[in-house]
């Protein structure tokens, strides 16, 4: 990826991070997100309050999470590893707790 975001696990979606509503699937332990975006439909949507055809049985009445800042983006990968970096490199601090960042992308390399 371009950007340095992993797209597999439970972090997968680069707007809901740490606010994901990713669960895995019972029996083939995989991650699913499949009723995990309804939070950013209009509130008057019908699917938010549709409890048959989702998977966990419940209207969702939450909204999306916030959008981060481009200096809050920056903060978390400004001290990441880039691609051109030695591939030994540990990766950036709270992977896969909070954030999918696996890298600091060379067009990061101008801001300050």
């Amino acid at each position: 990826m371009l950007s340095g975001w992993g797209t597999q696990g439970k972090l997968a979606c680069p707007y809901c991070m740490e606010h994901t509503k990713a669960f895995r699937l019972e029996h083939g332990k995989k991650n699913s997100w499949f009723d995990s975006h309804r939070r950013f439909l209009p509130n008057t949507h019908t699917f938010r309050r549709n409890k048959k055809a989702f998977i966990k049985a419940k209207a969702e009445m939450g909204g999306p999470p916030s959008m981060l800042t481009s200096e809050e983006v920056y903060h978390t990968v400004k001290n990441g590893p880039t691609v051109i970096d030695e591939p030994h490199m540990s990766k950036l601090l709270g992977y896969g707790e909070w954030h999918n960042w696996t890298k600091r992308s060379i067009f990061w390399d101008n801001c300050t």
